[in-house]
């Protein structure tokens, strides 16, 4: 699904994406609050925020359509929501000095035995230099579907 020319917000009527949009709206008060108080964990706890919001956001709406079925003017609106969000965390991790995996890949299981919620599970991250975490550093993390063209 190609990301399109422009997005009607108005086709966004579910409270998920409100509070979506509206976080992503105080990111620059956030930013400039926490230079005008030497504050950089104001960003940090932002972004955590953030990215509990989008997690909300991804549970209740379906970004991408269902196979088969063309894209629909809510999609859209939702994957423009789900690249500002990539953005906006993108953004401030790079202020914070950290960089942004490109993507998560789980590590296959071995030996065939279930994964337990209690078992933390190993996960390789791609970025330039190849490093591997448990599950649970990784909680607030986003994935936003594939984008055509980026």
């Amino acid at each position: 699904m190609e990301l399109g020319s422009g997005y009607d917000p108005q086709v966004l009527t579910h409270d998920r994406e409100g509070d979506l949009l509206f976080a992503l709206a105080q990111f620059p008060g956030v930013v400039a609050s926490a230079a005008d108080l030497r504050h950089p964990h104001r960003v940090a706890r932002y972004l955590e925020e953030l990215a509990g919001t989008y997690h909300r956001f991804r549970d209740a709406c379906r970004i991408l359509p269902r196979d088969g079925q063309p894209a629909s003017p809510v999609n859209r609106a939702r994957l423009w929501v789900a690249e500002a969000t990539r953005i906006v965390l993108a953004n401030g991790l790079q202020l914070l000095g950290v960089s942004a995996p490109d993507r998560l890949l789980p590590e296959p299981q071995r030996g065939g035995r279930p994964s337990h919620g209690n078992t933390p599970r190993k996960i390789t991250i791609y970025t330039p230099r190849r490093r591997t975490l448990t599950h649970g550093t990784l909680r607030h993390w986003v994935s936003v579907p594939p984008v055509a063209g980026f």
